[in-house]
């Protein structure tokens, strides 16, 4: 479920990176390969953690700045938007699946508290 989950916001940000940016086309997105690396890593988040923007800079082979504008150039949306909107989404998950305590999922999630 979180894995689908996954797969539509990646699937979502690929749309908008299409549609009304195009990306790397324009030269001021990222190029379709660290688009790829960026998706790949925000669908392993649950499994390794969130990643920091250094780590995905790192992932595109720019410099942070560089990566933060070039993010949003492709997904008209900041990175900071986009980890809340899927951190967001694995809460609701996971506080459907009743198996955890708010506490837990808070933690679990990387929030500062329930």
């Amino acid at each position: 479920m979180i894995e689908a989950a996954s797969m539509m916001i990646l699937v979502e940000m690929a749309r908008l990176g299409r549609g009304r940016h195009e990306g790397a086309a324009s030269g001021t997105g990222l190029a379709p390969w660290q688009m790829r690396r960026v998706r790949e890593r925000l669908s392993a988040a649950f499994e390794r953690g969130f990643p920091g923007v250094e780590e995905l800079a790192g992932l595109c082979g720019v410099s942070r700045n560089h990566f933060m504008r070039m993010f949003k150039a492709s997904t008209g949306k900041p990175l900071h938007a986009v980890v809340a909107e899927q951190k967001l989404g694995a809460a609701r998950r996971l506080l459907g699946e009743d198996r955890h305590s708010i506490k837990e999922i808070a933690a679990l999630l990387g929030f500062c508290s329930a």
